[in-house]
This record gives structure tokens, C-alpha cells and sequence, in this order.
């Protein structure tokens, strides 16, 4: 699609900017438009680091989509730029990198109408009359075994200084002894009258059935940990001598630890919503009972994918889950050295200890099992 043939850079109004994107929000006529997101490029990465848009998509076209269920990774089409585009463009200040050719246009996952409740830059969460969405940054997912804080928490530690403010620790998704604690740690953050406000509006329990999502094995998170997990030690940043020498397994891993991800939690009214694998799902029964099989084999890596809606029963009503991963941007190989620098400064402190932040779990049995880094 040429981007410029069906909507003006004038119906497109700056919604917000990451680290290296930036997002538009359409604001014109056009239908197919409406509640789209314009990703483009901001000018301000290393053209060695720097990866064509193009490549970015075969990469969550063709690797990422090989992972993950149908439903669960952010819909995203490769748009036409021109340099004209660019130029007219409001931009808020900030410089577009004008020699790329390409965009993403993706979903507003987060439409106008949602209330946002402010948390930190790792969770958030937003609601309506019918739905809330958990925004979450999972980061590292792994089985801690020998040290004391994980490798996210330990980060936080080093930018924000030892009497930063702890929040949670994105192991305790994993595990059914550490889930209590983890929703209690995240929903903590807002105030009773906040949380009593969203429940008045939408009448869900929103910490009872995160914590029911936890439960099940096949959550997005235990997904992230299995394809964030080394194969072997050849993907630990100790073991790669330079940027050349970077495997593409270990690019993945870095990318999946450096995911977003929206959950959206919705109640049933009176049927499970459809998808746009409705009508290919209900055309045969032999394709029925495949894609049932499947959805308790992701560890295999199929290539026949379920639709990643999940449904929870609680309280004798059904609620359904949604995912959508964003952000699957590769890394580039050049960035190594950085990687290396920050392991090097971590390594000094896995085993100290912060009176203000808790100690992350560590797992019994590890032996001589090493963590993945």
C-alpha cells in the first residue's frame, strides 16, 4: 500500500515515540483507517545498528509468526513512504529518518475510549465499559537458580541507584507459588479507589482473572521463556567473541526480551467473539480437531497455529483473553558491545544484597545449571 494514495499527512496527528519509532494517529475519513497506527522510524540510530523496515517485517513474518499463535503477535502491514510524505508530516520536533522507504501501519490496540490508570513503564492498565488491558513489559523469562536478584530487577537496580522503588519481579509470572505475589506487586501500584472505579465500570475482577491466566501453562509468558531459553552456551553474551560471530538465535532471544504485550480481558455476553479464522475453522472438522491439537504443542515450534484466544470460567461467567505482542523488533548485531558492557557491570552485583528490594526467587536443584547470560 502507498501510504500518500489513501490518506494526507495532514489526517495523521502524533500519538506518541518510543526509543526509535514513532506513532501517528489517523484522524481522517477513510474507514480502513480508523483506529490505525502510523509506525515510522525516527533518524536517530547508528546506520551501522540500523535495520530497513523491510527486513524487519520478513523477520516477524517469517521467524516470529513461526513461534507464536495467530492472534498473538500485533497485525502489522508494510506501507509505501515517499519522501514528500515524510517532509509534511507534524512530527511533534522529531527527526523521521527520511531515506527509509517503508512503515508499519498496526491496530490502535488502545482506542480513545479507554481510561488509562497510570503505573509504571512496564505495566499499565486501561478500561471501558466492556473490557480492561493489561500493557505489560515482561523483559527477561527464565529459572533463576544461583542468584539473588534476576537480571531485570538487578538492571532497575543499576540505572535507578539501590534506593529505587520496587515493583515486581517479571520471574514471579512463572511459577504457581510466586503468582499471589506477583498480582498483588503489580496491582499495588494503584490506589483501592481506582481499582473499585474500574470494577464499577466494567464488573471485572481484573486481578482475580490475571492471576487465573497465570495458571495456565500455555500463557504468554511461559511461551517468552521457552523461546527466550538458550539452546546452548553458545547464546550466552560471555560466549560471543564480536559482533560477527553474533548467532541469530541469540538475536531473537535478545528481541523476545525486549518485548510489549497488551492482554485484553473481555466478558462473555453470549458467544465466544469471532475471529478471522471463524470461517475456516468451522469448514472441517478434520482441520477442527488439528488446530485443537496444537494449541498444547508450542513447545514444537508448529507451524499450525491456534488463534491464541483463551477462555477463562470464573464465578460461572467466561471471559476471553486476548494477546498481542509489539515490538518484535530484531536487534542488531552491532549492538554486542553494549549487551557486554551492561553484563559486565551486572556481574559485579547478581549476588549482593538491597534491604529495600526483595530477593527474586531462586529455584532448588539447580546444581551446576547456568543462568542463561
Amino acid at each position: 500500500m502507498e501510504i500518500h494514495k489513501v490518506a494526507s499527512p495532514q489526517d495523521w496527528v502524533y500519538f506518541a515515540k518510543g526509543a526509535a519509532n514513532i506513532l501517528f494517529e489517523y484522524k481522517g475519513t477513510n474507514d480502513f483507517l480508523k483506529n490505525k497506527l502510523l509506525r515510522l522510524r525516527m533518524n536517530n540510530k547508528d546506520e551501522k545498528e540500523y535495520i530497513l523496515t523491510c527486513s524487519l517485517f520478513d523477520f516477524v513474518e517469517l521467524k516470529c509468526k513461526q513461534l507464536f499463535e495467530l492472534l498473538e503477535i500485533t497485525d502489522m502491514q508494510l506501507v509505501v513512504l515517499t519522501p514528500e510524505f515524510l517532509r509534511q508530516l507534524d512530527t511533534n520536533g522529531t527527526e523521521l529518518k527520511e531515506s527509509e522507504k517503508y512503515g508499519f501501519l498496526i491496530p490502535n490496540n488502545v482506542p480513545s475510549d479507554f481510561i488509562k490508570l497510570k503505573g509504571t513503564k512496564n505495566f499499565c492498565l486501561f478500561y471501558n465499559e466492556s473490557s480492561v488491558i493489561a500493557e505489560i513489559k515482561p523483559k527477561w523469562l527464565y529459572d533463576n537458580y544461583n542468584t539473588n536478584y534476576c537480571r531485570s530487577c538487578l538492571l532497575v537496580q543499576l540505572r535507578q541507584g539501590l534506593n529505587s522503588k520496587r515493583h515486581f519481579c517479571p520471574l514471579d509470572l512463572l511459577y504457581p507459588q510466586t503468582i499471589n505475589r506477583v498480582v498483588d506487586d503489580m496491582f499495588g501500584i494503584f490506589s483501592e479507589e481506582d481499582l473499585a472505579r474500574l470494577y464499577d465500570k466494567t464488573k471485572i475482577d481484573i486481578k482475580q482473572l490475571f492471576a487465573l491466566y497465570l495458571k495456565d501453562s500455555d500463557n504468554i509468558f511461559q511461551k517468552l521463556k521457552h523461546f527466550q531459553a538458550a539452546k546452548d552456551s553458545s547464546t550466552y553474551l560471555r560466549n560471543v567473541s564480536d559482533a560477527e560471530h553474533v548467532p541469530d538465535d541469540l538475536l531473537l532471544m535478545m528481541t523476545l526480551r525486549d518485548v510489549g504485550l497488551f492482554l485484553k480481558f473481555d466478558k462473555s455476553q453470549q458467544k465466544r467473539p469471532e475471529t478471522d479464522l471463524e470461517p475456516l475453522l468451522s469448514s472441517s472438522n478434520d482441520l477442527v480437531n488439528t488446530l485443537l491439537q496444537t494449541s498444547t504443542q508450542w513447545k514444537s515450534q508448529t507451524s499450525i497455529n491456534t488463534t491464541g484466544l483463551k477462555v477463562l470460567n470464573y464465578k460461572g461467567d467466561e471471559y476471553y483473553v486476548n494477546c498481542n505482542i509489539y515490538d518484535l523488533d530484531l536487534k542488531s548485531r552491532h549492538k554486542l558491545a553494549h549487551w557486554k558492557k551492561t553484563e559486565q557491570s551486572l556481574q559485579q552485583i547478581y549476588y549482593s544484597s538491597n534491604p529495600n528490594w526483595r530477593y527474586c526467587i531462586k529455584l532448588d536443584g539447580g546444581g551446576d545449571k547456568e543462568n542463561p547470560y
